[in-house]
């Protein structure tokens, strides 16, 4: 039951979250893309706050793109409020004239895997970006802050309103 409610908790900080921060978002450079593997690195800014761990970047870092979506990584942070979790968000960019979903799958941190999460759908409309952060539990992964983050993986799937695969990218890799 404890884990139940700590469960909806998350859920409920994480919407909170995800819909705050919109002001984080910048527009997206330009994508790098090799072989099999797509790699960015988010640099070392980081900033301490009273409540929180938290990376702060000034501007999104490029992490994907094709002709029906980019993508660009924003931070990985900590909530105080909710512990065992991070938090990372990104920016897509819906290169489609339809209205897409954002899923991630396969993901990885550092080289354990684990189930990406959201509160909430990352539905954007055609031709419009959103922001969206995605929620990740550090019980079995050996870290117990961002600090430890190394690197996070996963590939992008993407769909249809009526949830028709549109696309699955290739797997992107973002290191610290």
């Amino acid at each position: 039951m404890k884990k139940l409610l700590a469960m909806i908790l998350a859920l409920c900080l994480f919407a909170f979250t995800a819909c705050s921060d919109e002001s984080a978002a910048s527009t997206a450079g330009d994508a790098s893309e090799a072989s099999n593997t797509t790699q960015a690195d988010s640099g070392k800014e980081k900033a301490e706050t009273a409540s929180s761990k938290e990376q702060t970047k000034s501007s999104s870092k490029s992490i994907y793109d094709d002709d029906k979506i980019s993508a660009s990584f924003i931070r990985k942070y900590d909530a105080p409020e909710v512990k065992g979790m991070f938090y990372f968000d990104l920016e897509v960019k819906n290169k489609t004239d339809k209205k897409i979903t954002i899923y991630l799958k396969d993901s990885y941190v550092n080289d354990t895997t684990f189930q990406a999460m959201s509160g909430i759908p990352m539905d954007i409309l055609p031709k419009k970006n959103g922001v969206n952060a995605f929620i990740g539990p550090y019980k079995g992964t050996g870290i117990s802050s961002v600090d430890k983050i190394k690197k996070i993986g996963f590939k992008i799937y993407v769909t249809d309103e009526n949830a028709k695969e549109i696309e699955t990218t290739k797997a992107i890799e973002i290191k610290f």
